[in-house]
């Protein structure tokens, strides 16, 4: 199989956090495998044991049921292939998040659908990508699913606007009821000589500010910039001050 650990995380001395990925032919041949075991395990009237159709065995089990079930399977067994040769062997049943993507026909993801066992069977987030003419992002939506009305909400938004140039001028993020905009201005060097940015709630008044500390070295490199730092629920919105070092290839 194709199966790979990507990263471990030792969260404690007895817990860890493995990332697994796997193809879409591994995933299909584990589901195959677990659709078997349901059909030879199904003993529904008018059917001999072992003989009802797939599709008749999940509207006995449950649609929702079955595709949770299937999920936890597969990534039990693909945690499973993934951990041969490691020194970690699960000793309880361990809990999954999984994660979905999409691609257009460019290659680039349109979508990424987050899945969470413990919670049900629908989707914890969806987040749908859009994209210009010239392969620029456009949109990012993030939507969570809402128990109590079934729906898939939006709870966060980006978007982008950039010059004739492809440089990002514009940047808004949208927070339930809250926003922050980030506006750039660029010298002919392409370097950024200013970035204010604007925050408020639904209904509040903006408060603005401007991110100092903007630098480049010689090179162009941008070596660092400061940090937005707000009180009250649009903290959220704060960006830590980064500084980038680079070796002499300019990586």
């Amino acid at each position: 199989m194709g199966i790979k650990l990507k990263k471990i995380l030792k969260l404690t001395e007895i817990s860890h956090l493995a990332t697994v990925v796997l193809s879409w032919e591994d995933a299909s041949a584990i589901k195959a495998e677990y659709d078997s075991k349901v059909v030879e395990g199904s003993e529904i009237q008018g059917f001999r044991k072992g003989k009802a159709p797939l599709n008749v065995c999940i509207g006995k089990i449950g649609r929702d049921k079955y595709y949770k079930d299937m999920r936890e399977y597969v990534a039990s067994k693909a945690l499973e292939e993934a951990l041969k040769g490691s020194d970690i062997s699960p000793v309880v049943q361990p809990k999954f998040e999984f994660a979905d993507w999409e691609y257009d026909g460019k290659g680039r993801k349109v979508r990424q659908t987050i899945w969470n066992s413990r919670t049900d069977s629908k989707p914890q987030y969806d987040i749908s990508y859009q994209y210009d003419s010239r392969d620029q992002l456009l949109n990012e939506k993030y939507l969570r699913y809402n128990a109590s009305t079934y729906q898939m909400e939006v709870v966060r938004e980006r978007t982008y606007t950039y010059d004739n140039g492809g440089s990002l001028v514009k940047k808004t993020i949208k927070h339930e009821n809250l926003w922050i905009e980030h506006t750039f201005q660029y010298s002919r060097g392409y370097h950024i000589v200013d970035w204010d940015w604007e925050i408020a709630t639904g209904t509040g008044t903006p408060t603005s500010g401007t991110v100092a500390g903007v630098a480049y070295d010689a090179n162009g490199n941008l070596t660092g910039h400061g940090a937005i730092t707000i009180t009250g629920s649009c903290s959220i919105f704060n960006l830590t001050s980064v500084t980038f070092t680079y070796d002499r290839k300019n990586r």
